[in-house]
């Protein structure tokens, strides 16, 4: 958790290498200790894909919903909260609506 801070911290600063590294370390945390499916783990997958979404590695982003979206559909179903705003922020980035990417699945 505190590294997913530090790593959040370091995306507002602008330290974008900074903040995928320690993005990325968390969701491999999570994975690992918590599990694949795991709602803290498809939540640090939702921040990952949100920082690659900001320094403009749009087909980064994409490619990240998507997995993470069937994931979410998978766990969650396709009428949780959780896959809606997965749903949304790719539909966003497809520029489709409105991106959600302060509410964690």
């Amino acid at each position: 958790m505190i590294r997913s801070n530090l790593a959040t911290a370091h995306q507002s600063a602008g330290n974008t290498r900074e903040a995928l590294d320690g993005l990325r370390h968390s969701a491999a945390q999570c994975r690992r200790v918590l599990g694949p499916d795991h709602p803290d783990t498809l939540g640090a997958l939702n921040n990952l894909a949100n920082a690659h979404a900001r320094p403009g590695n749009r087909s980064r982003a994409i490619e990240s919903y998507e997995r993470l979206l069937t994931d979410c559909r998978r766990v969650f179903g396709t009428d949780d909260q959780r896959t809606d705003l997965v749903a949304a922020n790719l539909a966003a980035l497809r520029g489709q609506g409105p991106k959600r990417t302060d509410d964690r699945p």
